[in-house]
């Protein structure tokens, strides 16, 4: 509707007491993306689909076992639940319903919650009777942070003696290509987190451990894993503005591809695919690629300068041009080696690879894919990204010399 604007994500705790309900068992029952219910007894017209919550168990291992968000408002329940009976309530009141967007592995406890200078003014630590408790934006910052602190914690602690000096080496940032494939499994997936178990995650974190981008002595053993995966995909989903929600953390790179690439999804896919059917081909690291120059990532570049240097390729379509032509010259600027330079240059010229980078891993290379280039040319359609076609620097010459 014109007029409407969306309303800012609110923070919130949910909270359960044991003796009625065993959130720490419920919640390890609950896939991510499951959808569950909570009761709801205060703040009810406050609450919107999109506010974040934190799910937070009372008593002795009191605190916060996992992240999830509203899908829809709150709304009056005929029936009292189980364990509204057993805690004696007489009104089943109001219940909304939410979605498991992260678990923790190690759950925050209240102590070390409350020991928190950052938040000292948290409403449930101060009074902490009730179910539904407003959170501040500061505190549910510190709340993420502290889960991360936690995850990186029982990562380092569930690592035998032998793995902990490997881990001091550490993972090598995220590459353009690693990011391509994990932001196109993101789109494709439904713009969803789908989990360690998962068997495109799983497949993923195989296809990156394949990939000839960081040698070897650049890894440990926790190298592109499941884990890995799965948390890049909540980096790449905090990024997304259709999805509140996500992991905080995430790398410049991370901006960069969502940036160039989440608004052209088809585009995007085209380069993943030819990400996935280039890597047969390519069994040597390509980690000596300056990424900065190529934004479909260093495997594409690689493949697509292979291919203009296949001598078998370049010959036959030179010999090929010769028998048809009786010359070879260069299709940009018609500079012929031959007239210039004698004997010396015939039989010479460059060839450039016409198929775009993203469709470079999908077939074998054609002759007429090639196209006969003189130096000069074939450097400047190569200097500066994104690259000119034949016909892109045909018309750059010729709208300088008109210029003339």
């Amino acid at each position: 509707m014109p007029g409407d604007f969306p309303l800012p994500v609110k923070h919130w705790i949910f909270q359960a007491n044991p003796k009625y309900f065993d959130l720490a068992s419920h919640v390890q029952t609950m896939k991510l993306e499951d959808v569950s219910e909570w009761a709801v007894y205060q703040y009810a017209s406050e609450m919107s689909p999109g506010d974040k919550i934190a799910l937070w168990q009372s008593g002795r291992q009191g605190g916060i076992y996992a992240f999830g968000e509203l899908i829809g408002l709150p709304h009056r329940k005929e029936t009292l639940a189980d364990w509204q009976k057993a805690a004696g309530r007489q009104d089943p009141g109001s219940v909304v319903k939410f979605r498991i967007t992260h678990h923790l592995r190690v759950h925050l406890r209240r102590s070390d919650l409350k020991a928190d200078p950052r938040l000292a003014q948290l409403s449930i630590l101060r009074m902490a009777s009730g179910t539904n408790f407003k959170v501040r934006p500061q505190e549910w910052e510190a709340f993420e942070d502290l889960a991360e602190r936690s995850s990186a914690a029982a990562d380092e602690q569930s690592q035998a003696p032998e793995q902990q000096a490997n881990h001091l080496r550490q993972n090598p940032p995220w590459a353009r290509d690693e990011l391509i494939l994990v932001l196109d499994l993101y789109l494709r997936s439904g713009r969803i987190q789908l989990g360690t178990k998962h068997p495109e995650v799983i497949a993923l974190s195989k296809l990156l451990n394949d990939l000839p981008i960081h040698p070897p002595e650049r890894r440990d053993g926790t190298f592109r894993n499941v884990n890995g995966v799965n948390k890049k995909m909540g980096n790449i989903w905090f990024l997304d503005p259709k999805r509140p929600g996500g992991l905080p953390g995430g790398g410049r790179g991370d901006r960069e591809v969502w940036d160039e690439f989440a608004h052209r999804p088809e585009h995007l896919h085209e380069l993943a695919t030819a990400i996935r059917t280039g890597v047969a081909e390519l069994s040597t690291s390509v980690e000596d690629i300056d990424e900065e120059g190529f934004p479909e990532g260093k495997l594409i570049e690689r493949l697509h300068k292979r291919r203009e240097r296949n001598r078998k390729l370049v010959k036959q379509k030179l010999l090929q041009v010769q028998l048809l032509q009786g010359h070879l010259e260069c299709e940009v600027c018609g500079f012929d080696f031959r007239a210039t330079y004698g004997p010396r240059g015939e039989g010479f010229a460059e060839c450039h690879h016409r198929l775009p980078l993203s469709e470079v891993g999908e077939r074998v290379a054609l002759l007429t894919d090639l196209a006969v280039v003189c130096a000069n040319c074939h450097r400047m359609i190569h200097r500066i990204r994104p690259y000119l076609s034949i016909e892109g620097l045909q018309a750059l010459l010729s709208d300088r010399a008109r210029s003339r």
